[in-house]
């Protein structure tokens, strides 16, 4: 068997080291990522504490990984609205709602990005029909604090009529929605019957009896009013 010269073997040893580094180099960086949980439970703990940039970038790096995490999804898309990153936002949010449509917590997000994009059209379907498929008060009632604040009294008062429907009378939110209303219109009668209706249901609630005072009520035994349209 014949000896490679010196100068064959130097040459060889120069083509395949740089592969081989590159090689060991991939293998030591997938080695030294951190796992997904221990990256989550960095993320969250920014989120939590509103630091949303380093979060995101968190988040991001989950994403990246594992493209499907739909939870991941959610919280960098929380992180992109409150960086005001509307556009990032939806599509996060829409890409996590998609993968979880019944996850109210995803939908509320997306809406308030919906309302900051001035999609009213989208604002008003996600909300009616999470509110209608689930008969859910919340979604109507948000539906209702939107309306409001894009001064469409119409579908706020309809928001509300099917929240007290739905409601039954079992707590205060959608009378107390109803008062803001009718003060956003200047019509303190109805803000003061609406308020009555909430003391009837909870004559505990601090709300309701400082709005009445507020409006020169006296809370009693005799102040309630049935719940109801």
């Amino acid at each position: 068997m014949s000896i490679p010269h010196p100068k064959h073997v130097i040459t060889r040893i120069r083509t395949v080291l740089p592969v081989l580094l590159l090689v060991a180099g991939i293998l030591f960086a997938a080695g030294c990522q951190k796992p997904v949980r221990t990256i989550r439970k960095e993320a969250d703990f920014d989120f939590n504490q509103g630091r949303y940039e380093k979060a995101s970038g968190l988040y991001d790096q989950i994403l990246q990984r594992q493209p499907g995490d739909w939870e991941a999804q959610y919280h960098y898309g929380v992180c992109m609205l409150n960086l005001g990153q509307v556009s990032r936002a939806r599509h996060a949010l829409e890409l996590a709602l998609a993968a979880n449509p019944t996850d109210n917590q995803i939908a509320f997000a997306l809406a308030e990005v919906l309302f900051e994009e001035g999609d009213t059209k989208r604002l008003y379907q996600l909300l009616q029909s999470r509110g209608t498929d689930q008969r859910n008060v919340h979604a109507y009632l948000l539906l209702a604090d939107y309306a409001i604040r894009l001064n469409d009294a119409d579908s706020a008062m309809e928001a509300i009529n099917i929240a007290i429907t739905y409601d039954q009378g079992a707590t205060t939110a959608p009378y107390i929605q109803a008062a803001r209303l009718a003060e956003h219109l200047a019509d303190s009668e109805q803000a003061i019957r609406r308020l009555r209706q909430a003391y009837a249901i909870d004559p505990d609630d601090e709300y309701v009896n400082e709005a009445l005072v507020e409006y020169g009520e006296i809370p009693g035994p005799t102040l309630g009013l049935p719940a109801g349209r």
